[in-house]
């Protein structure tokens, strides 16, 4: 993607738009901005949680009420990410980026906004 709009189906409508889910493709659940912070606490004690929260907001927020087709919030993937990251005990900087590497592709933030 550009970074410009996004079209329906990339929105979430798909083939699936209006149709009840199946009960095994119920969207997964997604860590909150407070699991996040204590999840890269538990082997950073000094992460500088505002950063960490902020970039979660930043990206929930601008993200919006975007679904991907698979019915889960489009934000799950950038906080998915940054779990990854904390997985392999990286720093905030870097979780933060992979919080918000989709809001520029995705949304119309530009660069200079995040």
């Amino acid at each position: 993607m550009d970074g410009s709009t996004l079209s329906a189906k990339d929105e979430g409508a798909g083939d699936m738009a209006g149709t009840e889910r199946p009960a095994a493709e119920k969207p997964k659940d997604v860590l909150t901005r407070q699991q996040l912070i204590d999840k890269v606490r538990a082997y950073h004690p000094r992460v500088k949680s505002e950063l960490l929260g902020a970039a979660y907001d930043f990206a929930k927020t601008h993200h919006g009420e975007q679904m991907r087709d698979s019915g889960d919030a489009y934000y799950s993937h950038p906080v998915e990410v940054a779990s990854l990251l904390a997985d392999v005990k990286l720093d905030e900087i870097t979780i933060v980026a992979g919080l918000l590497h989709d809001v520029v592709e995705d949304t119309e933030i530009d660069i200079g906004d995040v």
